[in-house]
């Protein structure tokens, strides 16, 4: 997935970006928008959800034909008010409509909600939800006004319930509570140091892009120096080209030519 650090210099700048696009515009189902915490004027959205980390999951208008879902992801990539806009494919909704088993769920109030409920009382919230969702529920933590920890007493699908809860105008969101285990880990022994892979804010946050690809049909554009070998690149590459005029600083010893290994 990664470069060694010690090969890592030659990477140099990266003038592609990666996106992910289905190949039909029938597999994606809506966009998944993040706007930036300093956004003075938003984008106009029809926003169906909320994530955990406040991404806003919109729905397309059915039908659109595949130029039509690049050209909107296209321009809400443009407002300098947007993060970054990522697809929602068929796959990902197939998943998402799995039963999740278990007893806990993290529900958390929209800011305004919170400070309009002042003085209620967490008991009379939590008879609110359990009429909502028609399940026995208990608040097992309150951190805050806005967050709580919600215990079903019976082991339920939790999406299910999550949904539910939802619906209530208050709640920016419910989302089950899980034991996740890993299911893939870089193989390389120096990824602790590169902190760009993981950081989300002046990284790539490449686990989070690891989730839904592992990049495996995706070509990468790299304008560069050169590469070197590294077990990550073999069989990995596309034709490439030199592009070091100055013999004196390339370390093939000459200069432009169709062979793109600097070595």
């Amino acid at each position: 997935m990664s470069v060694s650090k010690k090969k890592a210099w030659a990477s140099g700048l990266v003038l592609g970006a990666l996106m992910v696009t289905p190949a039909w515009a029938a597999d994606v189902l809506g966009l998944r928008v993040m706007l930036r915490d300093d956004a003075q004027v938003v984008p106009a959205l029809s926003v169906k959800r909320v994530t955990v980390t406040g991404a806003l999951e919109t729905a397309l208008p059915s039908g659109l034909a595949l130029g039509e879902v690049r050209k909107r992801i296209a321009e809400l990539r443009a407002d300098p008010a947007v993060l970054w806009v990522q697809p929602m494919v068929a796959e990902e909704a197939q998943a998402a409509a799995e039963p999740v088993l278990g007893r806990k769920l993290l529900l958390r109030l929209k800011s305004d909600a919170a400070k309009r409920a002042g003085g209620l009382a967490p008991e009379q919230r939590l008879e609110r939800w359990e009429a909502l969702s028609g399940k026995r529920l208990k608040i097992t933590r309150n951190p805050d006004a806005q967050t709580f920890l919600l215990d079903t007493v019976a082991v339920v699908d939790l999406k299910a319930l999550a949904r539910r809860l939802e619906t209530d105008p208050e709640v920016l969101y419910a989302d089950p509570v899980i034991r996740m285990h890993p299911q893939r880990v870089p193989s390389d022994p120096l990824y602790s140091l590169q902190w760009n892979y993981a950081n989300s804010v002046s990284g790539i946050n490449a686990p989070a892009a690891w989730e839904i690809t592992t990049g495996g049909l995706v070509t990468v554009a790299v304008v560069d120096t050169g590469i070197l070998p590294h077990p990550d690149l073999i069989n990995k590459t596309l034709p490439g080209y030199d592009m070091i005029s100055d013999p004196e600083i390339a370390l093939d010893g000459d200069g432009r030519d169709a062979d793109a290994f600097d070595s």
